[in-house]
């Protein structure tokens, strides 16, 4: 009996002296604009790839906007990496060029796209939960708005988040856990509007769809 109740102690300083996964840090958080804060917001719209291939990727997009524009050197754009695994292309909101890229270009290097990215702030994790949903909604064209409230595709609207470290592999990234909620606060108000955000039932057959 006293050996069981030694172990029993034993376990449970081995479990007091346990200690959470630990976030890895970049130190500071790289900015993801290189804008000042009264400027006014850019065309911006960020790639991500594997790491090391950041260079890669940014001369492949640097030969698409060469060709969209005749070969001569856009003079208006950026195209930077602000953190591993993440590569920005930055227009001027004042520019009268046409070539930016959208939704349809696809670099071969890059393994997610997210054109025409809008930066938010709020100073909660619910206000940035409701922001991006207002944001959402409001730069959504009406007939893609339409689409989803009609459609009863459960599943077919999806969304994850994303933070900087994630891009370089890194387990347990700062901001995730917080990133996960914001993206919980969405989700939820997105089910209450849309059936396509809703999870797909145990007992539904899985069935085809247009996909947001």
């Amino acid at each position: 009996y006293s050996r069981r109740n030694n172990n029993n102690n034993n376990n449970k300083n081995n479990r007091s002296n346990e200690q959470p996964p630990q976030q890895t840090e970049f130190s500071p958080l790289p900015p993801l604009l290189t804008t000042t804060t009264n400027s006014p917001i850019p065309n911006i719209s960020y790639y991500t790839c594997r790491h090391t291939y950041e260079d890669i990727l940014i001369e492949e997009i640097q030969r698409h906007l060469l060709l969209q524009n005749n070969n001569n050197p856009p003079t208006d754009v950026t195209l930077y990496s602000p953190c591993p695994g993440l590569v920005c292309l930055q227009q001027s909101p004042s520019s009268s060029s046409s070539f930016f890229p959208d939704a349809t270009y696809e670099p071969i290097y890059a393994l997610q796209v997210l054109p025409r990215a809008l930066p938010i702030t709020a100073p909660s994790i619910k206000g940035l939960s409701n922001t991006l949903y207002d944001t959402l909604l409001s730069h959504t064209p009406p007939s893609t708005l339409q689409d989803l409230r009609n459609s009863d595709n459960r599943g077919a609207l999806s969304l994850h988040g994303l933070v900087p470290g994630m891009f370089k592999g890194q387990k347990n990234p700062i901001m995730q856990r917080r990133m996960d909620k914001v993206t919980e606060g969405l989700v939820k108000r997105l089910k209450a509007t849309f059936v396509a955000a809703r999870a797909v039932k145990q007992n539904e057959e899985e069935r085809g769809g247009k996909k947001w």
